[in-house]
């Protein structure tokens, strides 16, 4: 609706935004949100925890956030004052980066003959538990000063909701601590809020928005823990409390394990893009789908890009794990082309008009490469790549 508003609309808009920098203040209807609770998949509709808030808030004021945003956005990334360890909420930055650090690390770790111990650290309710003033106190510290500091200062000040519930909308509820949910300026700020982390964390590490994964690399396992080594475990304690230790921790999309063979990965990628599948086939035994071309759009878009997600992590991946995930887009083909299983599997890629999935992963691995040389010097992946 706003993007259809003629000139003198938009310059309406324009001028509310403007008279409310300069005056370093928010309107107070555009702090005020409407959660609206989702029940979550497959979750019990009589417990809280069961159900995920949502947040609606006034069109014009995200119009508004997101001018502040790009401005304090542009300034951050200028100065130069975001750890080159953080990769979320980023230009130019991808997740593939941190799995590309962390799983070329352990790699390098195998040639050398070290051992590598990590630690996941998953911070919950991170936007909920930031503290107001203290983040203030650290924009201040990053320079950040005048109309800019004073107009996010009004943002963050009694921001209030209220519950919708079918017909019904509770009172007015003020929220002491935390980033609005929903906002595109809430990512940035949460940026410079946990950006100070990585200066206290002395060792290998890598964030992506909250999520961190810190690690040690050494000859003797017991380096990169405690005196106390069994065969079986390491004893990492964190604050007098015993650390679980994870067969197959998951980091950002991806289940690792102990030799980085993505076995566990692979095999539910094949069991979640195979559900995908047979989806497909479903829609394709009806009156208006049952072309090629049709289901060749639909698996591009519904199943392979499951399966391009982090092609570079998968180049690094056995023979045997590359195959199995091989085969669900040799599955698809046959289906595709309407072939039998003795149909060439490259006939069909031909007809299809679809290229093998070991030719995307070198293309992923080179244009990872590629994207490196265009990287900050101190970008951990340049620095990995350049190595």
């Amino acid at each position: 609706m706003l993007q259809q508003l003629g000139s003198t609309g938009k310059l309406f808009l324009l001028n509310i935004v403007n008279q409310n920098w300069k005056q370093g203040r928010t309107p107070r209807a555009w702090k005020n949100a409407h959660v609206v609770p989702i029940l979550k998949k497959d979750k019990d509709p009589k417990e809280l925890k069961s159900y995920r808030p949502i947040s609606l808030m006034s069109c014009t004021g995200k119009v508004a956030e997101r001018m502040v945003n790009r401005r304090l956005y542009w300034l951050l990334e200028n100065r130069g004052l975001l750890c080159e360890e953080q990769s979320g909420f980023r230009s130019a930055r991808r997740t593939e980066d941190q799995l590309f650090t962390i799983c070329q690390k352990i790699q390098g770790g195998f040639q050398d003959g070290t051992h590598t111990t990590a630690i996941f650290v998953d911070l919950q309710q991170a936007y909920d538990q930031v503290w107001r003033k203290g983040l203030l106190l650290k924009i201040q510290r990053l320079g950040i000063n005048r109309n800019l500091y004073r107009w996010i200062k009004s943002f963050l000040h009694e921001r209030t909701i209220q519950t919708k519930f079918e017909d019904k909308v509770s009172s007015h509820h003020t929220l002491e601590e935390g980033l609005p949910q929903g906002s595109a300026l809430s990512c940035t700020l949460f940026l410079i809020y946990i950006n100070d982390l990585a200066k206290e964390v002395r060792c290998n590490k890598a964030l992506y928005a909250d999520d961190l994964v810190i690690w040690h690399t050494h000859r003797y396992a017991r380096q990169s823990a405690s005196p106390k080594v069994t065969k079986q475990n390491l004893n990492i304690r964190l604050s007098d409390q015993q650390l679980k230790k994870e067969e197959h921790p998951s980091y950002l999309g991806v289940q690792l394990d102990h030799r980085l063979n993505l076995k566990k990965h692979a095999a539910n990628l094949k069991r979640k893009t195979m559900k995908r599948l047979s989806l497909i086939k479903r829609l394709a035994s009806t009156s208006w789908g049952s072309d090629m071309d049709t289901l060749r759009s639909l698996y591009l878009g519904y199943v392979r890009s499951v399966l391009d997600y982090n092609l570079c992590v998968q180049a690094s991946s056995s023979k045997t794990v590359q195959s199995e995930i091989d085969r669900v887009q040799n599955h698809a083909l046959r289906f595709i082309c309407g072939g039998m299983r003795s149909t060439p599997t490259a006939a069909c890629e031909i007809h299809a008009r679809i290229e093998p999935l070991g030719l995307r992963r070198e293309k992923a691995t080179l244009k990872m490469y590629e994207r490196t040389q265009r990287m900050n010097p101190l970008h951990p992946a340049k620095l990995l790549v350049e190595n």
